[in-house]
């Protein structure tokens, strides 16, 4: 009984040195904010492409966190310029920032198929030095990928469209 103490207290103090080494999770972004771009980019073919990728840039984004004692995720719902509502489910990277991704399909057909863009987002809060509070910043990029000889393409590989935001706390709707 005597030996297994002092085992006992070693385990310990190294799993407190293990969990102080650690880094803590980023803070998950939460409530519904405006989405303000500051950065637009567009590489692919001109219209209808173009368009249909415009149509999915985020305007407005819900976070709620859904935490437990060992992670975070965040279910995302966003209004695209469009007026289409997207859900995401957001998690921790490796940096601290939450990224997910969603499949969407858009009304464009090629070769009697429906094309399907790829709307990436990552999100991450952090804290003004100014002013009191927290800021949401983070990005958003929309891909189609050209399913092969689409004339819609005019020879492009793929459409993508690259976005920086900036929240702001949305107000009632």
């Amino acid at each position: 009984m005597k030996r297994s103490i002092p085992i006992v207290v070693i385990v310990l103090a190294a799993l407190l040195a293990a969990t102080a080494g650690a880094k803590s999770p980023p803070t998950p972004p939460a409530g519904t904010w405006d989405l303000s771009h500051n950065r637009l980019t567009y590489s692919g073919p001109g219209a209808p492409v173009r368009s249909a990728v415009m149509k999915l840039v985020p305007r407005r984004a819900t976070f709620t966190p859904l935490c437990t004692v060992a992670q975070c995720t965040v279910s995302t719902l966003v209004t695209t310029a469009g007026g289409r509502r997207l859900k995401l489910m957001l998690a921790a990277t490796s940096t601290p920032v939450y990224a997910g991704s969603v499949p969407v399909r858009l009304g464009l057909r090629c070769g009697g198929r429906r094309l399907t863009a790829l709307v990436v987002m990552t999100a991450r809060m952090i804290q003004r030095q100014q002013e009191p509070g927290s800021a949401l910043l983070g990005t958003t990029q929309v891909t189609v990928e050209n399913p092969g000889r689409c004339r819609l393409f005019q020879g492009k590989l793929r459409a993508v469209r690259r976005t920086a935001f900036t929240g702001v706390p949305a107000g009632p709707a």
